[in-house]
């Protein structure tokens, strides 16, 4: 990704690295934010729909000494209070899975960032074998019902569940209880979509998309890696020279 904006400031628009103004949507509490401003992007700002980790990223950032203005919540629509076309570089890092409405989401993006300007996006693949927030094979592929339930409950009772803090809430539970805990996030918090689904959204509000292609020169070990941990990677530009900004909320309205 750095390759990306290095490329996209230096040659595409000869800018200084203070001057690109970069955004991580869906931020967490930051961390990549302040990644980039401590190596000279100082206008890399970030929004999150979690004011938890929104309320953590603001003490991040004032323990380093960046404004924390450079962090924002983002509103129920994930819209934000950034004007148009002010983005040169838009990226977001295991986000989209997680959004019920891709099409708002998609649209501001479209909103926000400039002509021509660039992104990259990194979304977990959803036929992948995995899924990579419960740790449990195949549940994501299964509809959002009781066969998936039922599997969910399998791999509990076999011990293969996520054991770290994220899931502090599962601690002294029993299993069935375990099981509606990973049960309900896997149907409100997650929403699988192939690349080409996103690849439609995305040109559907005027941008260029393809597909990035990491390096084909791979040991067998890294592609079994690479297989079982699914990522897709879309890059996308900005194209402004149709009447396609908010024509999603436009379309809400009628």
């Amino acid at each position: 990704m750095l390759i990306k904006i290095e490329k996209y400031r230096k040659k595409k628009h000869k800018i200084s690295r203070k001057d690109v103004k970069i955004l991580d949507y869906g931020c967490g509490k930051g961390e990549s934010v302040t990644w980039f401003k401590e190596r000279g992007y100082n206008n890399t700002y970030g929004v999150d729909i979690n004011p938890i980790v929104i309320r953590n990223g603001l003490t991040l950032l004032s323990e380093k000494g960046y404004s924390r203005k450079s962090l924002e919540l983002l509103d129920k629509n994930g819209k934000t209070s950034f004007p148009e076309n002010y983005f040169d570089f838009v990226f977001s890092n295991q986000v989209f899975e997680h959004i019920e409405d891709i099409n708002k989401v998609i649209n501001e993006i479209f909103r926000i960032t400039k002509e021509n300007g660039e992104g990259f996006h990194l979304f977990p693949a959803k036929w992948g074998p995995l899924e990579g927030h419960l740790f449990m094979p195949f549940i994501h592929w299964l509809p959002k019902n009781h066969f998936r339930k039922f599997l969910i409950f399998f791999f509990v009772s076999i011990g293969l569940e996520p054991r770290y803090p994220r899931w502090k809430e599962t601690i002294n539970e029993n299993k069935k209880k375990r099981t509606e805990i990973y049960y309900n996030y896997s149907v409100n918090k997650t929403f699988y979509r192939d690349s080409s689904e996103l690849e439609g959204v995305f040109r559907k509000f005027n941008f260029h998309v393809s597909l990035y292609l990491f390096k084909k020169n791979i040991n067998i070990r890294e592609l079994i890696r690479r297989f079982v941990l699914s990522n897709n990677v879309l890059l996308t530009q900005a194209k402004k020279s149709s009447n396609s900004s908010m024509r999603y909320f436009d379309e809400v309205k009628k």
